[in-house]
């Protein structure tokens, strides 16, 4: 039985000027890169024209919250609150039909590491063949 597969990043939606050096404190160990949006795509992602996604890593149903945990906390809380309200977990679903196992689970550990930084979940969902999982590497120190 072939098992889906999950790519999991941090996204900040943001004009703010502190939004270039975060993502520079953060390169080593997150990746990533701060890019502006179409005019049109604006109004959809909080009214930011600019934002910064993280590299994305590869997490697995069993997983998906110990790598939830494990991403937040490789950044401090105090670089990350200047973004609250604008900072989204990613996670990308790559639904395999023959998994037995529907939907996802969040444990309240993870959804209280989101609720501490102001984050929402962004759930997007990929056909079968939609990514290679073996060009991401898992969450550092705990992934």
């Amino acid at each position: 039985m072939m098992k889906s597969i999950f790519l999991i990043c941090l996204r900040i939606a943001s004009d703010r000027h502190e939004l270039d050096a975060f993502a520079e404190q953060v390169s080593s160990l997150l990746g990533g890169q701060v890019k502006t949006r179409l005019a049109r795509a604006t109004e959809f992602h909080k009214g930011s024209a600019r934002y910064w996604t993280s590299r994305y890593f590869v997490t697995s149903f069993d997983k998906i919250s110990d790598d939830v945990m494990s991403l937040l906390a490789l950044v401090p809380d105090d670089a990350l609150r200047p973004f609250a309200g604008s900072i989204s977990v990613c996670l990308i679903d790559q639904y395999n039909s023959d998994d037995d196992r529907n939907g996802l689970y969040l444990s309240v550990g993870a959804l209280q590491a989101m609720a501490r930084i102001g984050a929402d979940f962004d759930l997007d969902m990929a056909e079968q063949g939609g990514f290679d999982d073996g060009k991401f590497m898992p969450v550092p120190n705990g992934g």
